[in-house]
């Protein structure tokens, strides 16, 4: 694209594409690409989107992110290195090219019918399956026995994390689960069998106060708390309003900030109260203990006789799917296990030998999915951990329910919610998590039974969804008859407009035919058809000024931040990282002048820099703060410290050693005047002259 000389903007469908791309042009010295993607910082976003605006990198290779609100008229080709979406996006996509009525824009696809394994990819991490809406419905049909049969509940989104494999957009996944179960009701009996409404602004959470602390706390906000229970360490669970806390006490601040500063631990900080956020989780048994503790044993055991067979070689769900199956005997739990061991225990390989934190397995991406690997056997105490976890819950009580206080943190809550979602997958138990920063959802049961029924129907189909997913399917099969089919430019906008027009399937595919696949060398294609507009990177203004880092001391700055700085070549933006590479001496300079804010870790780097390769400059930004060897200290001690105490000794030593450590003409006066008054015939004569002048 490059040697064709057009303005070029290349979609691809994930976010590692842009990655590999960019890091194998750079690791080739082409400097000729930028990259957009959604989770970039958004500083990096504006650098990306300056840098192509103006033309000072004529290549942007980005997401679907890019272009949602861009206004970019003088891109003359748009590329898709893979389709990431169907129909209706690929045209919204194109539709960035050539907005300026003089330019000639063009649109090219390498496409074969095996790319749509990315759409079906992208498709698959959002889509909802038919098991996933049943479990949901289970799940409301124990929270209902549960509250004794309370039809109103309030459910946190947390409570069904194990049917959507604790996906990263559980919240949506749960809220959209949840409009189809009461749209579907709805469509299917004109009735609302279910309502369901998220509380994103949940007010009752739970905190550890101590006893010293309780007291301040009641005497100012008295009416804010119920106590709930005293631990025996002088400490006690109180469950707080935090609604009427921010209306009688709090309502300068918004809501939402009350909320953040209560789980960060900053609320009551000016009244030196240490609040500390806990979650509320409860479990209920279902049988004995004696009985659940052994279905639960036996469970792990099974587990990890199949991860001993497995050790050393790759397998997918679907295998350990089917070892499962064989014990259990059940394959709707063995399919929800084996995704639910997949995606709580596994994580990337950062570097040879390291995994990421509390993860056994090592999962990597192939053409055909997820693979996984046992990297070690952290397993052992991952499932000893939890049946510790259970006998303490239920091990010296005979109650059915008990619940457990912990601080909101992953570390301390994470074994009680896989133990949870263990003992709901195997029908042993259920359990519910109150108090946590996710959204909470409020669900209104009007018909008890019927929930009930389609809970435990294996026939159950939710219409709503069959529809969604026939739909999508239709959609693949259109987008493949769009592109393996040759048409001609004025047949393909035929084809657009009738598809938008909202033809049927049959009719769109029947009218146009189209001829044999469309074998096209796209840059022969560009080369001979077009012709690149070749302006000069336009002059920087204020909307495409690539330079708008300025340096900043309210900013703390890591390795990833952007910084404009001018030096010797001019005014230059780049990464933190990269001034550390090209040239520490202007970021230093920068990082004094502006007195900025810096990772410890870069200031190490930053030092290493400057010590090896621009000592001199080092050694004087830092005068008498450099660090030497001084006879009396263990360890290298700043110059200043021996000019001070020791003014003989330094002197003496300084008159060795010039070249270590620069001082100012007032630094030499004062310490030449302390030398000629405490010992005047150490001073040297050149010494003396200057303090006589």
């Amino acid at each position: 694209m490059n040697e064709v000389g057009l303005k070029t903007l290349v979609y691809t469908p994930y976010t590692k594409h842009i990655r590999q791309i960019i890091d194998k042009l750079n690791n080739d010295n082409l400097e000729i690409a930028t990259g957009y993607y959604g989770a970039m910082p958004a500083e990096q976003k504006e650098f990306s989107f300056r840098q192509f605006k103006s033309g000072q990198k004529k290549i942007m290779i980005s997401t679907k992110a890019f272009g949602m609100g861009v206004d970019i008229s003088d891109i003359e080709l748009v590329y898709h290195h893979a389709p990431s979406g169907l129909l209706p996006d690929y045209v919204q996509e194109i539709g960035r090219v050539a907005r300026k009525p003089e330019i000639k824009g063009f649109a090219a696809l390498n496409y074969s019918s095996q790319d749509q394994r990315f759409t079906k990819a992208l498709h698959g991490m959002s889509a909802l399956r038919q098991y996933q809406i049943k479990e949901v419905l289970k799940k409301i049909h124990k929270a209902y026995i549960k509250n004794n049969k309370s039809r109103n509940l309030l459910l946190s989104v947390d409570d069904f994390g194990h049917i959507f494999e604790n996906a990263p957009d559980l919240d949506q996944k749960v809220l959209t689960a949840l409009m189809m179960i009461e749209k579907d009701y709805l469509a299917k009996t004109r009735f609302n069998v279910i309502i369901a409404r998220p509380k994103k602004l949940f007010v009752r959470v739970f905190a550890r106060i101590s006893d010293q602390h309780l007291s301040i706390y009641n005497t100012k906000y008295s009416n804010t708390f119920t106590h709930i229970c005293s631990l025996e360490n002088g400490n006690n669970i109180v469950e707080i309003d935090l609604d009427k806390l921010w209306y009688q006490n709090f309502n300068d601040k918004s809501f939402p900030i009350v909320k953040r500063d209560f789980y960060t631990g900053y609320l009551f900080r000016n009244d030196g109260i240490e609040v500390i956020p806990q979650l509320k989780i409860s479990f209920e048994r279902i049988g004995t203990f004696n009985n659940l503790y052994q279905n639960l044993q036996s469970l792990f055991v099974n587990i990890q006789t199949i991860f001993a067979n497995f050790e050393g070689s790759f397998f997918n769900q679907k295998e350990l799917e089917i070892e499962l199956s064989k014990f259990l005997n059940d394959e709707v739990k063995a399919e929800k296990i084996s995704k639910f061991i997949l995606s709580s225990y596994s994580g990337r390989l950062i570097q040879p030998g390291v995994i990421e934190a509390n993860a056994f397995l090592q999962q990597r991406r192939e053409i055909d999915g997820y693979k996984y690997r046992i990297f070690n056997n952290q397993y052992l105490a991952s499932f000893t951990a939890l049946t510790n976890r259970l006998n303490n819950l239920f091990g010296n009580t005979d109650e059915y329910v008990v619940n457990r206080y912990v601080t909101n943190k992953e570390s301390n809550s994470i074994n009680y919610v896989r133990l949870g979602y263990f003992l709901e997958m195997l029908e042993l138990g259920t359990f519910e998590i109150k108090g946590g920063e996710n959204p909470m959802v409020f669900i209104r049961i009007n018909d008890p039974l019927r929930i009930e029924r389609d809970s435990n129907n294996n026939s159950y189909n939710n219409t709503l969804l069959s529809k969604t997913l026939e739909r999508h399917d239709l959609s693949n099969q259109i987008f493949d008859h769009f592109f393996l089919r040759s048409f001609s430019n004025d047949e393909r906008w035929d084809f657009v407009e009738d598809f938008f027009l909202g033809s049927d399937v049959d009719m769109l595919l029947d009218k146009h035919k189209g001829g044999e696949a469309n074998n096209l060398n796209i840059i022969e294609f560009l080369n001979k058809n077009s012709t690149p507009i070749n302006a000069e990177a336009t002059e920087l203004d204020e909307k495409n000024n690539i330079h708008i880092f300025q340096p900043n001391s309210e900013t703390f700055y890591n390795s990833t931040n952007l910084l404009t700085i001018e030096n010797e070549q001019g005014i230059r933006t780049m990464k933190i990282s990269e001034w550390l590479v090209e040239d520490p001496v202007s970021f230093h300079s920068a990082f004094q002048k502006h007195k900025l804010k810096i990772d410890g870790k870069i200031f190490e780097i930053l030092v290493s820099k400057l010590k090896a390769n621009h000592f001199e400059y080092f050694r004087d930004s830092l005068g008498l703060n450099m660090r030497i060897d001084f006879k009396g200290y263990d360890t290298q001690v700043k110059a200043l410290v021996p000019y001070k105490n020791e003014p003989i000794k330094f002197y003496r030593w300084w008159c060795n050693n010039q070249e270590l450590v620069t001082m100012s003409l007032k630094e030499k006066i004062e310490l030449f005047d302390k030398v000629f008054m405490q010992k005047p015939i150490t001073l040297k004569s050149e010494h003396r002259k200057i303090i006589n002048k």
